[in-house]
């Protein structure tokens, strides 16, 4: 399971806000996670009402840790 603090480690402080926000203002649509853990996907509304699709690929870091 991929936890808050996980995140934070691997992204800028800004960005992460930001992502928080637009959870928050429910903007992110249609989340998915691949059965094996390795991609995201989801569909995000943007600004202006136009809606992208958002693909975030995890790697394991040497020590294994995701």
């Amino acid at each position: 399971m991929i936890t808050d603090d996980d995140i934070r480690r691997v992204v800028p402080q800004r960005s992460f806000a930001a992502g928080v926000r637009y959870h928050l203002d429910g903007r992110v649509q249609e989340l998915r996670m691949a059965a094996d853990g390795t991609t995201i996907n989801a569909l995000v509304l943007g600004s202006g009402h136009s809606i992208y699709e958002q693909s975030i690929r995890l790697q394991r870091e040497r020590n294994g840790r995701q």
